[in-house]
């Protein structure tokens, strides 16, 4: 069985971040990536300095043939699962392989899980989006709408604002309290009550009528892909509401419940940009290789 000092699992831009902090601290690295990112249905990475408007797919490929270079090795395939060997981590791969590794950074992503209307999952990362920050300058002053799945959509349209005055809030039969009409109103927004059966061609459809948005905003929930370590029993804790189900507990560099895995990104914090992600997976990795740089001399 093959023995590594970290095993990376994801190789979306937090696992790629901290693998090659890993390398280049001269540690043995394997990679384990299904090649599925989270946004990979986006057509262009923003708001991060000199990756600006790179396909995610050509980032992805970009930084696994430098992490190569290095000698840093991937394996096409998922983890099925974790268990605890003391000195050691044994992870069992969905192609049957079992590798042994002295820690582990947890960068698995998450799958976004969308509201049960047709249309949106179809059109996701197209004219479909979530983040205004990612999203937000390339329609900018265009017709946008908001799709509210929860109380939290009503500040994501607030801050929607800031790139259109031109805002529809389709409550989608949720009733919102005077107070809450108000500050949407007082914003310019146009409210729309009644539940929305598709969005097709640019339009959102409601029973009988209809309304044309250039892009409709909304927040899917985050799914967390961290099943593989349910048998080691992490802490874990429960988001804000619309975050998702709970989420592993991390501390400083996103040190887990467990000395010898460390978790970053998406999977522990869905709203991460690309930027924020490989910010913590560089911590995380710092403070993987001061932890084995002790664990060397035990």
């Amino acid at each position: 069985m093959q023995t590594v000092d970290t095993l990376i699992i994801g190789g979306g831009a937090a696992g790629l971040q901290a693998a090659l902090v890993m390398v280049r601290a001269r540690r043995s690295v394997l990679v384990v990536d299904s090649s599925t990112p989270r946004n990979r249905f986006a057509h262009e990475i923003h708001g991060v300095i000199a990756l600006e408007g790179t396909p995610p797919r050509e980032f992805q490929e970009r930084g696994k043939e430098q992490l190569r270079s290095y000698g840093v090795e991937i394996v096409n395939a998922t983890v099925e699962s974790v268990t605890d060997n003391d000195r050691t981590l044994t992870a069992t791969l969905s192609t049957g392989d079992t590798v042994a590794a002295r820690a582990i950074i947890v960068a698995s992503g998450v799958d976004d899980v969308h509201p049960d209307i047709p249309g949106l999952k179809e059109n996701w990362g197209d004219t479909v989006l979530h983040c205004p920050y990612c999203h937000g300058y390339e329609v900018a002053d265009k017709k946008l709408g908001v799709l509210c799945i929860g109380e939290f959509s009503l500040q994501h349209a607030a801050i929607l604002r800031q790139w259109s005055k031109d805002i529809t809030f389709f409550t989608n039969g949720m009733v919102l309290s005077e107070e809450q009409r108000t500050n949407l109103t007082r914003r310019g927004m146009a409210l729309v009550d009644d539940p929305v059966t598709a969005f097709h061609d640019g339009k959102v459809l409601l029973g009988s009528s209809e309304h044309a948005v250039d892009a409709l905003f909304y927040m899917p929930v985050p799914h967390p892909h961290d099943e593989f370590l349910a048998d080691l029993n992490l802490e874990r804790h429960s988001p804000p509401s619309g975050m998702g189900g709970s989420l592993i507990k991390v501390g400083p560099a996103g040190a887990t419940s467990h000395a010898r895995i460390w978790a970053v990104g998406n999977v522990v914090n869905p709203p991460a940009q690309v930027a924020m992600a490989m910010g913590e997976a560089n911590a995380a990795a710092i403070a993987v290789n001061a932890f084995l740089v002790e664990d060397d001399w035990i």
